[in-house]
């Protein structure tokens, strides 16, 4: 059994990890020069930092709530970022969809939150 000290360097060493290899794929890649999957892979990193340290957050906050909808929102969060960034990133980013990005992620976490008591 990890013990809890263990948990949180294994943790810490990986969104080190996820952040050293963003850093090292923005510094030495050219946008111009790679082939179109490996564009993807700077999202779905920036996504899984977003998670990581919204669900990092929630623990310190002690929102350990068994509840699906607690347990959804670092992933809710993560979507609505990397989908703002994948418009920006296409000059497609208006107000108009940053409020259709914001409002589909907050009804699917409302909706989600409210058909909870189906998991109880």
């Amino acid at each position: 059994m990890i013990s809890f000290k263990q948990d949180r360097l294994n943790k810490l060493f990986q969104g080190f990890v996820l952040v050293a290899t963003l850093m090292s794929m923005l510094l030495y890649t050219d946008p111009n020069n790679i082939p179109l999957p490996l564009l993807v892979v700077p999202f779905l990193l920036i996504g899984l930092i977003v998670h990581g340290v919204t669900k990092l957050i929630i623990d310190r906050l002690a929102l350990k709530s068994k509840s699906f909808a607690v347990r959804l929102l670092p992933i809710s969060l993560a979507f609505m970022i990397v989908s703002m960034l994948l418009l920006r990133s296409l000059h497609q980013l208006t107000l108009k969809d940053s409020v259709l990005v914001c409002g589909f992620t907050v009804a699917f976490w409302l909706y989600v939150w409210r058909a909870d008591f189906l998991h109880k």
